[in-house]
């Protein structure tokens, strides 16, 4: 069969175009752009992490080996997990963001089980 055909996003209403940067770049070849101008030096980054620029994007390395295959499908990871809790623990208690605003994304339903139950 023929399928269905494919169709690439190029315009995204939900993030600051800073946090679009990277996944554009790398996985849609600088295709999506933001139809939110904000930029960075707008609203600068909430305390309460050690952000590596004035943008709120930061890659924290959490180690290896950690993962946990689950039987009957799923994946966690355990020491991910706590230094997430540990980073929104920091956030809320700087106070410039609220809990309101702040999401934490998995592809894994096992490890936004076990954040949400960190939390």
């Amino acid at each position: 069969g023929r399928g269905v055909g494919e169709k690439t996003l190029l315009m995204q209403y939900r993030m600051p175009p800073a946090l679009l940067e990277h996944p554009s770049a790398y996985f849609y070849d600088g295709l999506v752009t933001s139809a939110n101008t904000t930029t960075a030096e707008e609203v600068p980054p909430p305390s309460g992490f050690p952000w590596p620029s004035s943008e709120p994007l930061a890659f924290v390395h959490v180690g290896s080996d950690n993962e946990i295959a689950h039987n009957f499908g799923g994946r966690s990871n355990p020491v991910e997990a706590d230094v997430v809790v540990n980073i929104v623990s920091d956030l809320l208690a700087a106070g410039d963001v609220d809990a309101h605003r702040i999401a934490v994304i998995s592809p894994y339903s096992k490890q936004v089980r076990l954040v949400r139950a960190r939390l």
